[in-house]
């Protein structure tokens, strides 16, 4: 008998190594994806080189202080090339840390993998212990003893795979929730660069190193793209669920739609009302998808909470047949 509980033990070891195994390689195909992906949107942007539109203090070949006049006067094609070289150098600069950061994540992932050593062949070879074991209890010949195991097996496994669906969906939730902070500080430092920031006068005299760099505007672009990193690390958890509808809640991001709106609101409009209102879009959409997912938590605890029962009552009927068996 103790051999027994000491199979089953191990065995739920196993299963539940085996299961964190594989929600982790759908982590590591999701964070190489993510790495790749930036790295080519970073490659589409290299014609613009950041560090030289900064010394420059050029874009498309215009310097800062004529770009109000060209949004005005200038052709389409002249506005489109002066739009496209402020996309490339900002994203360059926002994106480059967060292909670092997920990098760094994804190298993480790869590491824990590297400590989870054939436990498929182990829980095999646990397997092959039981059934002999069994076997020579008759177990095979007594139904009810058979029903037992089969009913204890289908709950283990639900049970593991609510437990980490849980445990997935309650980090993807803080993940969230930081998105949420970050959009936040976003809309604060926008307020504030509204009062500070005389858009009109850094035009006229003012560099674009100022802009990325020590002015408030680059605070908001921080929190943009922390924001945007916290979406995907949720995303990175949200991957490993089968259960969560992932085609009709997706949180959104903001930083691409950010800096189309910024150059607009820069050298067009003078303020940063268009800005604003990205950010509270996007902020107002990933509260309902907070909203939603906090729910799906609530619902995979009370899930979670049924089978523990449910678990031990298998348990105790498969602890209780073997005994009989032993005592036969």
């Amino acid at each position: 008998m103790r051999v027994l509980d000491r199979i089953e033990k191990e065995m739920g070891y196993c299963q539940v190594k085996l299961e964190k195994e594989r929600r982790l390689r759908c982590q590591e195909l999701y964070l190489r994806a993510e790495v790749e992906a930036l790295k080519e949107v970073l490659k589409s942007y290299s014609k613009v080189k950041f560090e030289e539109a900064l010394k420059s203090n050029r874009l498309g070949g215009y310097p800062v202080a004529e770009l109000p006049g060209l949004m005005r006067n200038g052709s389409k094609e002249d506005v489109l090339r002066a739009r496209s070289a402020f996309v490339s150098a900002a994203l360059q600069w926002a994106l480059r840390d967060t292909q670092e950061l997920l990098a760094h994540e994804l190298d993480g992932v790869v590491e824990r993998l590297a400590s989870y050593t054939d436990f498929e062949g182990k829980r095999s070879n646990l397997l092959q212990q039981r059934k002999r074991m069994l076997e020579r209890l008759g177990f095979d010949e007594d139904e009810c003893a058979g029903e037992a195991l089969e009913g204890f097996e289908k709950i283990e496994s639900r049970w593991n795979r609510v437990r980490e669906d849980l445990v997935n969906a309650e980090v993807a939730l803080a993940y969230l929730q930081g998105n949420l902070d970050y959009l936040h500080s976003a809309r604060s430092f926008l307020f504030g660069a509204r009062v500070s920031f005389d858009v009109d006068q850094w035009c006229r005299t003012g560099y674009l190193s100022d802009l990325f760099r020590h002015s408030p505007v680059s605070r908001v672009f921080e929190m943009v793209r922390c924001a945007d990193f916290n979406v995907r690390m949720a995303e990175k958890e949200l991957i490993c669920l089968e259960r969560w509808p992932h085609r009709a809640h997706k949180s959104g991001t903001v930083l691409g739609p950010f800096v189309h709106r910024l150059f607009d609101d820069l050298f067009t409009r003078g303020n940063f009302q268009s800005t604003k209102a990205v950010i509270e879009e996007t902020e107002e959409r990933n509260r309902r998808e907070h909203r939603t997912l906090a729910k799906f938590c609530a619902k995979l605890t009370d899930e979670r909470c049924g089978l523990d029962r449910e678990r031990e009552e298998k348990f105790a009927e498969l602890s209780h047949s073997v005994k009989r068996l032993v005592c036969n």
